[in-house]
């Protein structure tokens, strides 16, 4: 099929261009079809590129994810990128369409209701455009009342985060630590919002904002609270952490006594 002088450098040039416009991770077996040339020499010349990208210091590389290759920015450049984004371009995630993909990528395949007893608010909306966005797809139905579906990520999700397989995923643990040490260092700061009364009093000047699920609470909070230099206290976050934890247990999440027993013990 290849006459040239330099069939590797042939070789190098096809299967990067395959990568380059291809919708989806391209895996070996699809470039053998194309190129007729044994998967151990595909695998070796994907490798010769990485390497070469990576001497040559690239603002890409070549990843192997969800079962295939596809090229992407390299790390070092995501400040210039997200700045380019933020500027140019929308269709970021909501806040909401994060907590409920955040859900099922750390309990698939799990249903509607737990979802919703995990968040605290109604889901279906953002679970729709989920679907809509292919990053989660029904998996079956579960075994309970009525029988719910089951929702799970798709290959879709992997490529799109950049991940391999789901093994590839931080421990759930280290976002827990993340937050109690995120916790810690506010604590350490001094807040604005209390004030000190002539009769030795101290009181706390408290900003609630309520509405409804995906009208952007937790970002003016985030915004206010920065800007008043006030203690910001995600109480969604804590709800859904009490549910989360009385689903765990099998805590019923009617009884409020044991709700509340719940909430000191932890």
């Amino acid at each position: 099929m290849f006459k040239f002088k330099n069939e590797k450098r042939e070789l190098k040039r096809i299967i990067e261009a395959i990568l380059l416009v291809a919708y989806e991770p391209v895996k070996t077996a699809a470039i053998e079809k194309v190129l007729n040339k044994s998967s151990d020499t595909i695998e070796k010349i994907i490798k010769e590129l990485q390497e070469e990208y990576r001497k040559e210091d690239r603002g890409f590389q070549l990843k192997k994810v969800s079962g295939g290759y596809r090229f992407y920015t390299h790390p070092d450049c995501r400040d210039y990128i997200e700045n380019f984004f933020t500027s140019t371009m929308r269709g970021y995630f909501s806040q909401a369409a994060l907590e409920v993909l955040a859900i099922i990528v750390y309990n698939q395949p799990v249903s509607r209701i737990i979802i919703n007893e995990i968040r605290g608010v109604r889901s279906e909306s953002v679970i729709s455009t989920l679907l809509s966005k292919r990053l989660i797809e029904k998996a079956s139905k579960g075994f309970g009342p009525g029988h719910p579906i089951l929702y799970k990520t798709t290959p879709l999700f992997l490529e799109s985060f950049g991940l391999n397989s789901l093994k590839d995923l931080p421990p759930i643990e280290k976002f827990s630590e993340d937050i109690k040490n995120e916790t810690h260092s506010k604590e350490e700061n001094s807040y604005l919002n209390i004030i000190n009364t002539k009769d030795g009093n101290r009181y706390l000047n408290v900003i609630a904002i309520d509405g409804p699920a995906g009208s952007g609470k937790s970002t003016i909070s985030k915004e206010l609270s920065r800007k008043l230099k006030f203690f910001y206290l995600y109480t969604g976050a804590m709800y859904r952490a009490l549910a989360y934890l009385a689903l765990k247990r099998e805590v019923n999440l009617y009884d409020e006594k044991a709700l509340t027993d719940l909430t000191i013990d932890s």
